[in-house]
């Protein structure tokens, strides 16, 4: 049963990998034409979160890159271009740094009033803390940016976050709190779309919940999947 579920989940986890190829291709496609500075910076960290699944060593070197071109006055592009570099610092665990970078960020944003600025600032922040295990700090934070999310109807960061709780409640050994917020991140990115956090999402189901708490919470199709 459980050289099965993996089988299956290596299936659909490398199924997603071939078919982000083609938003990959299409982006570089773009970029080539873009004009503007604006215009590439939001292609190139479009590009980071989809390469981050194919080529992470491609994704960290483009987010460096970024940082060195992007200007505080584009509001738009540089709070996920910081927010892209200070990620990239965590996984290589400089954790004075991420927490630099995303602190920076957030006083920037509160500076000019941006609060989806602020908001992805304290995503990072969110990471930051789970990283270091400071869990309460990491779901009181989360709890604070899924509001702001939600209410600024950014779906992507919606579904992440709802990702990153259950995270938290799996850290914690709430597994059917745990369960019940992937399966929220699931459901936002089927509903709207997003590729990359479908997979993240099916890739929590798959490592960190039990069979068993799988069937007590989930959509009998979702388990099948599993």
């Amino acid at each position: 049963m459980r050289k099965t579920r993996i089988s299956i989940f290596l299936f659909v986890f490398i199924s997603f990998l071939g078919f982000s190829q083609i938003p990959v291709d299409s982006l570089y496609s773009k970029l080539n034409k873009c004009a503007s500075d604006s215009c590439k910076a939001r292609l190139n960290n479009l590009l980071i979160t989809e390469l981050f699944y194919i080529d992470q060593n491609k994704a960290e070197a483009l987010a460096v890159e970024l940082n060195k071109t992007i200007k505080e006055t584009d509001v738009l592009n540089y709070p996920e271009a910081q927010l892209n570099y200070g990620s990239m610092f965590l996984r290589k665990e400089n954790f004075e740094k991420a927490f630099e970078t995303f602190t920076n960020l957030k006083e920037s944003c509160i500076k000019r009033n941006d609060k989806l600025g602020v908001a992805k600032a304290n995503y990072g922040l969110t990471k930051y803390y789970i990283e270091k295990n400071e869990l309460k700090t990491a779901i009181e934070t989360g709890f604070e940016i899924l509001r702001e999310f939600e209410k600024l109807q950014d779906h992507f960061y919606t579904a992440s976050t709802y990702a990153k709780i259950g995270l938290i409640n799996y850290k914690l050994k709430n597994n059917l709190k745990a369960a019940d917020y992937f399966k929220k991140s699931l459901e936002v990115s089927i509903k709207h779309g997003s590729k990359s956090n479908i997979a993240y999402a099916y890739n929590n189901l798959e490592i960190f919940i039990p069979f068993k708490t799988k069937c007590m919470i989930l959509p009998w199709n979702i388990i099948k999947e599993h």
